[in-house]
């Protein structure tokens, strides 16, 4: 699932707010955790993950990254944006035992690439939604800041979302109209 129309957009740029503000801890604890593995991450690599490999702590990454992509999906198609932002928070814990328990960048190659796929399965589930890092980088004041719509369309990857959306649009919309 992803977003594709302006109102959902400006829905989903509220529920990201109302995360940040009301659980800023969490909300920031997620997103150095999502930064952190963004980094790693090597998208030519794929998302493929070698089951057999896993240990303990990858494993209960794969679940949760899995598990998450789904709610995050079935939340996407209800338009319901406070889910959404749930599902994702609910990442925080496998990634932090991951991040304490694993190396990712292991001497042996078949282990270390396998880790780095698994990371990339975990970013995955943010790709539709915004860039988490950045939001976490920057504190917004007003919920139509242009950076935050840019980040949000061009992590989400929708490819008419930039020309709907774009800063001059931002400028001319009331967001409280497109949301009742």
């Amino acid at each position: 699932g992803s977003v594709s129309a302006p109102v959902d957009y400006f829905a989903l740029a509220h529920a990201l707010k109302d995360a940040r503000d009301n659980d800023a801890d969490t909300f920031d604890n997620l997103a150095t955790a999502y930064a952190r593995a963004s980094h790693l991450a090597d998208a030519d690599l794929g998302v493929d993950v070698d089951a057999s490999l896993l240990g303990d702590a990858e494993r209960e990454l794969l679940q949760a990254s899995d598990a998450a992509q789904a709610a995050v999906d079935a939340a996407f198609s209800a338009k319901d944006f406070t889910a959404v932002i749930a599902a994702l928070a609910g990442l925080r814990a496998p990634v932090d035992r991951f991040f304490d328990e694993v190396l990712v960048m292991d001497q042996d190659e078949a282990l270390r690439t396998n880790r780095l796929r698994l990371l990339n399965r975990f970013e995955a589930v943010f790709s539709d939604v915004a860039n988490i890092g950045e939001l976490a980088r920057k504190k917004y004041s007003g919920l139509l800041d242009g950076g935050l719509i840019r980040n949000m369309i061009y992590r989400g990857r929708h490819p008419a979302a930039p020309v709907f959306l774009s800063t001059p649009y931002l400028r001319s919309c009331d967001s409280e109209n497109l949301l009742r």
